[in-house]
C-alpha cells in the first residue's frame, strides 16, 4: 500500500485481508485521500465483502475523506452491489437497503460541498489540543 503524507492508494482485496475493522478506522484517520483499487462487481453471494464496503464508505464519509474508486466493471457506484429483482424480492437482507444508502453517501461524496469540506482526521485533531 503506497502511501504518502495525506493520501493512499490500496488495493480492495489486500485492504478487506487484513484487519479489516481496525484499518477501517485508521485508513479515514490518518489520510485525507484514498484511492480504492480493483474494486469487484459484488453480488448477494459477497455479502461479508459488501458490509465491509459500506462500513469503509461510512468511515470515510465520517472524517470527511475525499474518496477516488476504481472498479474492474462498474461505471456507476449502484453497479458495484448487483441484486436481482428476484433476489430483492425474496432477500430479508439489510445489505440491499444499506448498498442504497451507500450509493446515496457515494454521490455526495462528489458534490461540490462535500468535497469543500474539512477534513477531519489526525490533523485537526492536533491542532485542537493545541
Amino acid at each position: 500500500m503506497p502511501v504518502s503524507r495525506n493520501w493512499t492508494i490500496c488495493s480492495i482485496k489486500n485492504w478487506w485481508g487484513h484487519a479489516v475493522k481496525y484499518n477501517r478506522w485508521l485508513i479515514g484517520h490518518h489520510f485525507s485521500t484514498v484511492v480504492v483499487d480493483q474494486i469487484p462487481t459484488l453480488s448477494m453471494n459477497e455479502l461479508n465483502w459488501v458490509r465491509r464496503f459500506i462500513l469503509l464508505v461510512d468511515a470515510l464519509y465520517e472524517s470527511n475523506v475525499k474518496l477516488i474508486l476504481h472498479t474492474k466493471e462498474a461505471t456507476e457506484a449502484s453497479q458495484i452491489f448487483v441484486v436481482s429483482d428476484k433476489e430483492k424480492e425474496f432477500a430479508a437482507h439489510d445489505e440491499v437497503f444499506a448498498f442504497d444508502r451507500t450509493v446515496s453517501r457515494l454521490q455526495e461524496m462528489t458534490s461540490g460541498a462535500y468535497l469543500r469540506k474539512k477534513w477531519t482526521g489526525r490533523e485537526d485533531k492536533k491542532k485542537q489540543k493545541k
